[in-house]
């Protein structure tokens, strides 16, 4: 970005990657793919951007969820997670408090297919769309991003 057009206005997080189920369940590769997407990755970019951001006094957004507040029992792993980025939210905010604006945005359940895939579900002919069916519209979320 940065090479292609010489500045770095904003940085969207909203990579996630989740496994449903008790935390004695998973196994530690799983637990390992779910921290390093959901939050060493957000670090890590937000890290390697900041300075970037910080010279075109740009924005910094995190989707993470409200789990983070709430968490799930089958998705507590992932709850951790999201509760981590919620972490780094309110550490940039007092960090970067001139030239960089911080949004965090906490959907609950988003109608993606993400959840009923991570619990084994698969869709039938009969109901290929059931496991969008229930959320918020990920248009929804789009347009929370934009409006920051």
């Amino acid at each position: 970005m940065i090479e292609r057009y010489g500045r770095l206005d904003a940085l969207v997080n909203n990579a996630a990657v989740g496994r449903v189920g008790r935390l004695t369940d998973l196994d530690a590769e799983g637990v390992c793919e779910v921290m390093t997407t959901n939050f060493v990755a957000v670090a890590d970019l937000t890290r390697l951007a900041l300075p970037h951001v910080r010279r075109t006094q740009g924005d910094i957004v995190m989707v993470a969820s409200a789990l983070a507040w709430f968490p799930a029992p089958p998705l507590s792993l992932y709850s951790a997670t999201r509760a981590s980025v919620h972490g780094l939210v309110a550490a940039l905010r007092r960090q970067e408090t001139r030239d960089v604006r911080v949004h965090e945005i906490l959907p609950g359940f988003v109608a993606t297919e993400w959840l009923a895939y991570a619990s084994g579900w698969r869709p039938t002919d009969a109901r290929p769309h059931a496991a969008t069916a229930i959320g918020t519209a990920p248009s929804r979320v789009a347009a929370m991003v934009e409006r920051c």
